[in-house]
């Protein structure tokens, strides 16, 4: 009974804010790399799902750091106005949850960038990782699409908040994840960011 709860731990953090469907195998690389770069001892990536939930391709968009880089479909949504909040953490134990050193230095490394900035438009997953632990911004497909900005500090901070709320009370599980509160008229219903173990090479399947 305790190793199929784990698993299903496992099963949830991996698929989280994307629809499961029976055609879907979430254990199969399906992001492709489109931006990887070096901040201070972590790494950071710009990824894309290759397939939806029900495994139809998804087109790739221009994602950017801090500057445009190309022309983007609409000015991109700043999430200065708003935070992320709904807290779910995995209390259950996994075999390898992520190195409590590891987060620290991911969420210390992002709130050090006071000024930095990015843009993520749908479709896109910014990774900063360090180890095995992963802070992850998730921008999703769905009905209601945005192209946001935000800033490194701001990330740092909800990485932070994070691993007060799951990881630091459940060191041994898998971390949580937070949903982005409504603001205005903008629901955010696709953004998301978690706080959990990962590994490149099991999650990306290829860069270009």
């Amino acid at each position: 009974m305790g190793l199929n709860l784990i698993i299903l731990s496992v099963f949830v953090s991996r698929i989280i804010l994307i629809a499961a469907a029976s055609n879907y195998d979430p254990f199969k690389p399906n992001l492709i790399r489109s931006q990887y770069f070096q901040m201070g001892q972590t790494n950071v990536s710009f990824c894309h799902q290759i397939n939806s939930g029900k495994g139809i391709p998804i087109i790739m968009p221009n994602s950017t750091q801090g500057t445009y880089g190309a022309v983007q479909p609409t000015t991109p949504l700043s999430l200065t106005p708003t935070k992320c909040s709904n807290f779910k953490c995995t209390k259950i134990p996994i075999f390898h949850p992520p190195v409590m050193s590891s987060c620290k230095t991911i969420v210390q490394t992002l709130l050090n960038n006071s000024t930095g900035t990015f843009i993520a438009p749908p479709n896109t997953w910014v990774i900063v990782s360090h180890g095995n632990c992963a802070s992850i911004f998730q921008n999703n497909v769905g009905k209601q699409n945005y192209t946001v900005q935000s800033t490194w500090a701001q990330f740092g901070l909800e990485s932070l908040r994070l691993l007060e709320q799951c990881l630091w009370p459940h060191p041994d599980s898998n971390g949580g994840h937070c949903t982005f509160d409504p603001y205005l008229d903008n629901k955010l219903l696709n953004l998301g960011l978690l706080l959990q173990s990962w590994s490149d090479e099991e999650n990306i399947v290829e860069s270009y």
